[in-house]
């Protein structure tokens, strides 16, 4: 333990030099090594805290932060610190209260004024939130976060007009504000003004070229007009700032797969679970992907792991619903299964090998137990299978209403194309009993 006061100073000079170099993780193994009872040093115990905040572990820094006001009850950093983590776990009563206990005994800051101000709103005292933070403002008027809440308060009771001048006047205040130009790009985005975003999302970016939120924001936008090959150009932006970034590489394996580049696909969803190895959405993504390969042993073996991380998983379950239904009219005899699925034959018979099914012991319930891990009682697959054309299953497994009753009795008929025949597909699969009629007949009955 160290007696001389120099060689503390030293010592928070340095820790504080880390901790605002963003070295959180060392800053906290040094205060733990570094020759001083740290527990009974407020300054040490504060910092620890304040470390733990900005890594998101935020049990470990209210029980570091409490450490502080134990030695020393009114110790401020320790009380800001602990409101700040209070207002990220969303108890806002809590974190007022301590803002309150500061700015009590001493002048508060404009941005903890902000925060407070944020915390009524969210326990409905919408006057006196807007208060606190036009008061943020005016003791200091580039106080950007002030603008950014009154903006999301705007915005909460349906004054879109409101919510972006505030927007505005943080811009006026602070023309280089990347966050400025990111919130109007969300704004623009939920009025669906997508030109509007891109372009606030990319003055964003200009400001601050390694603002992960604003490429994602613009590759999401690419997606949703399946613009698949610009989605991939911004994804790829994001892992040339954080090549450790999992959700980028799931995303470009998605990307990749709707471009029906699947064997790329493949590899970019082993890139996210090599960097993520709990990563449920990838293994998903990766076990459909893989049966478009025609893998289908590798594929049910990575749907089987992602129900161990989600057991209601619908991807997983849409994929063993497929294999399911391959098999199934691999065995029925369907001769244009092969075209249906888009998988080979002798990939479906090495699958079934290493499942252990064959001619001698199949029935669908047997398939179906050997597939699914579990079942519900009520499962339309099981219950029905038998009974429906390739059609007709595909149809029930791309729904995405798992919560639709199915009934066994006739309840519509449907049309299929001009030749006027009814189920005509079914004929495929040996149900020649299908009445057809002409489609006129029914001129009077259905819109």
């Amino acid at each position: 333990m160290l007696d001389s006061k120099t060689d503390k100073n030293d010592i928070y000079k340095e820790l504080d030099k880390l901790y605002k170099n963003g070295k959180y993780t060392e800053t906290i193994e040094n205060i733990e090594n570094c020759g001083i009872d740290f527990e009974e040093d407020p300054t040490l115990t504060n910092l620890r805290g304040a470390c733990y905040t900005k890594l998101g572990e935020y049990e470990k820094a209210i029980s570091s932060l409490m450490n502080t006001l134990s030695i020393d009850p009114n110790n401020r950093y320790a009380l800001l610190n602990i409101a700040t983590v209070k207002f990220f776990q969303k108890s806002y009563q809590l974190s007022f209260n301590y803002y309150a206990k500061i700015a009590q005994d001493n002048d508060i800051e404009p941005r903890y004024l902000a925060n407070m101000g944020m915390c009524l709103f969210k326990l409905n005292h919408f006057d006196d939130a807007v208060v606190l933070c036009e008061e943020a403002i005016r003791m200091d008027p580039k106080c950007e976060t002030a603008y950014f809440y009154l903006a999301e308060m705007m915005e909460e009771i349906e004054d879109p007009e409101a919510s972006v001048t505030y927007f505005y006047k943080a811009l006026e205040e602070n023309p280089d504000s990347y966050l400025a130009y990111f919130f109007l790009g969300n704004y623009f985005q939920k009025l669906k003004l997508y030109k509007n975003a891109i372009k606030f999302y990319k003055n964003c970016i200009q400001k601050n070229p390694n603002f992960i939120k604003a490429i994602s924001s613009i590759a999401d936008i690419m997606s949703k007009f399946e613009n698949y090959k610009e989605e991939i150009f911004y994804l790829k932006k994001i892992i040339d700032i954080d090549n450790q970034n999992s959700e980028a590489f799931n995303k470009i394996g998605i990307a990749l797969n709707n471009l029906e580049n699947y064997s790329e696909a493949n590899e970019r969803f082993l890139d996210a679970i090599y960097l993520s190895s709990e990563y449920e959405d990838a293994y998903a993504n990766l076990g459909n992907n893989l049966i478009k390969l025609g893998r289908l042993h590798d594929a049910y073996e990575c749907l089987i792991k992602t129900l161990e991380f989600n057991a209601s998983s619908e991807k997983a379950y849409a994929g063993l619903d497929q294999l399911h239904l391959v098999t199934h009219d691999y065995f029925n005899g369907n001769k244009h299964s092969e075209k249906i699925h888009k998988v080979s034959k002798k990939a479906i018979e090495d699958f079934l090998k290493s499942a252990n099914i064959s001619n001698k012991n199949y029935t669908t319930k047997f398939l179906t137990e050997k597939i699914y891990p579990q079942i519900p009682s009520d499962n339309y697959i099981v219950d029905n299978l038998e009974n429906k054309s390739s059609i007709e299953k595909s149809k029930f497994l791309n729904s995405s209403d798992s919560t639709v009753q199915f009934s066994k009795d006739i309840v519509a008929l449907y049309f299929f194309g001009r030749s006027g025949s009814l189920f005509l597909h079914s004929l495929f699969d040996g149900h020649p009993d299908i009445s057809t009629l002409p489609g006129y007949f029914f001129k009077g009955w259905f819109n």
